[in-house]
């Protein structure tokens, strides 16, 4: 029964994340800025506020990234960055 199991060496590769490269907020047009607001607005049934759009945007660039690549090399590189010097 369990030589009919795939060993590691016979399963496929896994396809390799590539992070793809941060947005910046202040990269946006004007326009997509707006549009992304009347469609929020639209959506949630109320004025979405050009402030709140641009909170939620950062919040959602900057988890883009931790969902792009792996979870040890965002937790190494969270680690690195919070070093003491010294």
């Amino acid at each position: 029964m369990n030589e009919h199991r795939k060993s590691p060496a016979q399963r496929p590769p896994v396809a390799e994340v590539v992070p793809t490269p941060p947005i910046d907020v202040e990269s946006l047009t004007p326009e997509l800025i707006t549009h992304i607001r009347l469609v929020t607005s639209a959506l949630e049934g109320r004025l979405v506020s050009r402030d709140e759009i641009i909170s939620m945007l950062k919040r959602v660039l900057r988890q883009h990234r931790f969902v792009a690549g792996r979870r040890i090399d965002y937790v190494v590189e969270e680690l690195s960055a919070r070093r003491p010097d010294g």
